[in-house]
């Protein structure tokens, strides 16, 4: 719901931009523009907003935060634009489009470098004043505010194009092109019937368009929110239904392994009728004796070793029956969670606490990060990313690939296990919770997780020591420290969770 030209026109009329100077610009995001402007009597901030559904500007008095880097457009108008002065801000015809004819000169420059910062509005104000017009250089700069067109081109006075917010190289809306916007005003349609809005609220109407729109773009950015952290939610259901479909495909395998024990039984019983070398075993079934079973063996092997052979395979077979059990039953336990933050989700209304609790990642992030193929399990702790290496493989790939010197490492100590690793953040230190979370993974993912207790060590990468001719992945840690867990199941089913962060 964009603006009309005459609620722009409206607008227009209660902000003093003629005559002002151009103090500061942002770049909020991509689609966002905050202009500082002052003059005599006030300072102030023009909002504007290209995005499709709500093309806008408007005064701004609600405080936003800006980006840490400059973005290109915003470095642009601030190298080219800063300090310059407004000569004219006027509507084009009754079109949503506003011309600025800014101009800049060498004295504003000079004082802008200089003692700007110690000197107050009204001085300023007075010294920019005061510049030669001889050495003015003269900006055109154009907002349209059309739905699925919107922009904000900075030309010359010839309308020669210096760069645009939006780069649209089909439509000629690159630096060096040309635009003219009573060209494009030939092509638009006859204008329909428009009319301002009677908007609730009290004040001016900059100021009942500002509380209207951020109203609107909090209540679409909560929505987006939940279907985004439902789609998260049901691939992740999906996921873990499938992972237990298959580990109950392989129970039932298990479980169908109880003839491995008869066979053994039956060599045993028929260890007078085999002779070493035989390939085949044929004997008559316990429950039916009139049944003739064939037996393969390892000609290898003695007759006492090829019936051990298949007392192992199904003592195997119970191992990974009761093993698949318990996966099924975390599986599952990982389903009861979805559907508990599914409910929370729902009934949450802040955008603020949904990004909090779930912390849903850029779609070129998680790109990135796919195209890594980072291997083994990857976990999300207060914002840090944790890599588990599962076996010496991975643990050596990851090593050598995917960490640096100051990340973490952590490992379970006296037990073979996996190698965990807590990236670093740039100018954020290790939470506890998160060196927690790493040591309940180096304890999960380890021989010594029977024992539900132990002792983990652990130092940054960069205290690593590669052991020479040693096998894949061995390591040796200097600067170690010690830190003793006890597996916490309900940390280990929070991070369980923590991939809808990608």
């Amino acid at each position: 719901m964009s603006l009309n030209w005459l609620e722009i026109n409206e607008i227009l009329a209660e902000i003093p931009i003629e005559g002002s100077f151009l103090r500061e610009f942002h770049q909020l995001d991509q689609h966002s523009l905050v202009f500082e402007l002052y003059n005599r009597s006030n300072k102030f901030k023009l909002f504007i907003s290209l995005d499709n559904r709500n093309c806008r500007l408007h005064l701004l008095e609600k405080k936003l935060s800006n980006p840490r880097t400059l973005p290109r457009f915003a470095a642009f108008l601030r190298a080219h634009l800063k300090n310059g002065k407004v000569k004219e801000c006027s509507q084009v015809g009754a079109e949503r489009i506003i011309k600025f004819s800014i101009t800049k000169g060498s004295r504003s420059e000079r004082s802008s470098q200089g003692e700007q910062s110690e000197q107050s509005e009204q001085s300023e104000y007075s010294e920019y004043s005061e510049y030669s017009e001889q050495s003015e250089r003269q900006y055109l700069l154009w907002i349209r505010l059309w739905g699925g067109a919107a922009n904000v081109i900075v030309t010359d006075i010839n309308n020669l194009i210096l760069d645009c917010f939006f780069r649209r190289p089909g439509k000629g809306e690159i630096t060096g092109g040309y635009y003219n916007p009573a060209e494009e005003l030939k092509e638009r349609r006859p204008k329909k019937e428009y009319s301002i809005r009677p908007l609730p609220g009290p004040g001016s109407f900059n100021q009942k368009i500002e509380a209207f729109y951020f109203a609107l773009s909090r209540e679409q950015q909560l929505k987006e929110l939940k279907h985004t952290i439902a789609q998260a939610l049901q691939d992740r259901e999906n996921r873990l239904l499938a992972s237990i479909q298959g580990l109950a495909k392989k129970k039932e395998e298990y479980e169908g392994s109880e003839h491995f024990k008869i066979q053994g039984d039956l060599i045993i019983s028929n260890l007078h009728a085999v002779r070493k070398g035989s390939k085949w075993l044929h004997a008559f079934s316990f429950e039916d004796p009139e049944r003739e079973i064939e037996i393969e063996l390892d000609p290898t092997l003695t007759p006492a070793q090829n019936a051990e052979w298949y007392y192992e395979k199904h003592r195997k077979a119970k191992k990974g029956a009761f093993r698949i059990e318990q996966e099924i039953n975390e599986l599952k336990q990982s389903l009861k969670e979805i559907e508990k933050k599914r409910l929370l989700a729902v009934n949450l209304e802040s955008p603020e606490e949904l990004k909090m609790l779930f912390p849903i990642r850029p779609k070129q992030q998680r790109k990135k990060d796919r195209a890594l193929s980072v291997p083994g399990l990857t976990y999300y702790s207060a914002g840090f990313r944790i890599l588990v290496g599962r076996t010496a493989q991975e643990n050596d790939t990851l090593l050598r690939k995917f960490v640096r010197g100051n990340d973490y490492w952590l490992h379970l100590r006296d037990y073979p296990g996996a190698y965990i690793f807590i990236k670093s953040r740039a100018g954020k230190s290790l939470p506890l919770e998160t060196l927690l979370d790493g040591a309940n993974l180096a304890l999960f993912y380890s021989k010594g997780r029977k024992s539900g207790s132990g002792d983990v060590y652990y130092t940054k990468v960069k205290y690593l020591r590669r052991v020479r001719r040693g096998r894949i992945g061995l390591v040796i840690p200097t600067q170690e420290k010690n830190l003793f867990v006890k597996l916490d199941q309900a940390r280990m089913e929070r991070l369980k969770g923590s991939d809808l962060t990608y």
